[in-house]
This record gives C-alpha cells, structure tokens and sequence, in this order.
C-alpha cells in the first residue's frame, strides 16, 4: 500500500529523495530548472511549509515520488487568481510572515518516477494535496496546470485548449483530464504561470538548436515559444498555466465561479 507522509512526518526520506539520481522532466526539458521566482522560494518550502510537502512511499519505502504545495490567502473568486508562479510564490511567503491566516492551498508540483506513473498514482497525489488541506482547514486547493499535451498543439490559444473535449466529453489534455475526474473546475488562465530565462549561449546549451537570429522559437516539450533576443543576450519563454480548482470537503464558502 502506497503512503503519502509530509516533510515533517518523515524528513529522513526526504533526504533519500534528494539523494537520488535521475530526473522526473523528460530529456531535454533543461529550461524548467531556470525559472528564477521558482529557484529563489523553492529551497524554503521543506524549511518553511514542511507540513505542506510530501512523499509517495511504498511499504518497503521505495520512493515513487513527491508533491509540493504552499497554503496562501483567496477569497474564492476566480478572477481574484494570481496571474502565476511568480506572482504567487512571493506572496504567500510574505503572507506567512506577516501571519496571514491562509486560505487556500496551491499545488505547485507533482513529480512522479517512472515506477509511481505506471501505478497511476497521479490522481492520489492529488487526493492527498485535497487532504492536507482540509486538515489545515483550507476550503480549496487551486492548481496552476502545466497542460501535458499542449506542446503538440502549440499554435492553440490556450484559453481553447484548456476546454478542448474529446467525443466522450473528457478534457482532451491528461493532466487538465485528471484534475477534473477527481472533481476540479477551470478556474481561468494564469497568463504568466512560469517565467523561464537564460542568456542566448544558455538556451542554445539547453535545446541544442542554433538561435542564430532574433526571434520567436519552438523550444521542445515547451508550452509556448521562447523569445529569442541576440542583441540583448537573453531568451526568455514564458509559460501559461490553467487554474484548476478543488474543493476540500472542509466546511467552505461559496467560490465565484467564472468559467474558462
């Protein structure tokens, strides 16, 4: 049986995790390690919301994979979102230390081993995300979602894509599709959901691709282009995210709903 303990519950097999080789993005997905907000706030999460942070674990420990997450103040009305990462990650820091009362929990990643995906486990990362919140009293878990597929149709807007159906009536992207199956709602987009930078000689490390002129490129597994600037030696891709909402269980006020 698979068990899902915080940071602070078992913080021996977080350092397991650290410990351990390999990487959960797929090959050549390098330009998701440099998004600069994510980089500056991410190390404090275990010190500073370790009870917000967790591990999937099989009965003999083997590790399957890991979620993060950070509680924040929302009043429940969609347009009220952050516009992204960059935006909420300050935030809900500075709200802890001012002593904020939270009210909401932000799923930030979902990391999973080849092993944990076979096992479908995606949807009890959620679930869990779900849980830790109603136990800290947060009425909802929002999520800003990287859409899985959208790199395949990267000429889509995304406000079409995020409510892209098949002819079952299931979400056509995977991950929006999982959100909804354990009872998410589109909340809206949040146009600058990640933020990723790097001189010209870093991207062209990164992709492998010449960018010998100005402009905008198709950066593999990206959600969107990278804008390419020569003169200025910078590059920069900036990702939107689609906010999907979930309900806790623990006793809520009313959301404000607008539909994607």
């Amino acid at each position: 049986m698979t068990s899902f303990p915080t940071f602070e519950e078992r913080p021996d097999l977080f350092e397991r995790w650290m410990a351990m080789p390999g990487d959960t993005w797929p090959e050549g997905m390098e330009f998701i390690y440099h998004d600069p907000v994510m980089n500056e706030f991410w190390p404090r999460l275990r010190t500073e919301f370790p009870e917000f942070q967790f591990l999937a674990v099989e009965e003999d420990e083997e590790l399957l994979g890991i979620g993060h997450t950070i509680p924040f103040r929302w009043s429940g009305d969609d347009a009220s979102l952050p516009d992204g990462l960059p935006t909420l990650l300050p935030l809900a820091f500075a709200e802890r230390a001012y002593a904020s009362p939270p009210t909401a929990l932000c799923a930030l990643l979902v990391a999973m081993l080849p092993i944990g995906l076979a096992r479908g486990l995606s949807a009890q990362m959620l679930s869990r995300m779900k849980n830790i919140a109603a136990v800290h009293g947060l009425d909802w878990v929002v999520a800003p979602v990287r859409p899985t597929d959208k790199h395949n149709h990267l000429d889509m807007r995304i406000e079409e894509y995020a409510t892209w159906r098949r002819e079952d009536g299931q979400l056509v992207d995977p991950w929006l599709r999982t959100h909804e199956r354990i009872g998410g709602r589109c909340a809206g987009i949040a146009p600058a959901g990640n933020r990723f930078v790097g001189t010209v000689a870093q991207w062209r490390q990164w992709t492998g691709l010449a960018l010998a002129v100005s402009g905008d490129y198709v950066i593999p597994f990206a959600v969107s282009r990278a804008h390419i600037d020569i003169e200025r030696d910078i590059g920069v891709l900036t990702e939107p995210n689609v906010w999907m909402v979930h309900l806790t269980g623990y006793p809520q006020t009313a959301a404000k709903q607008n539909a994607c």
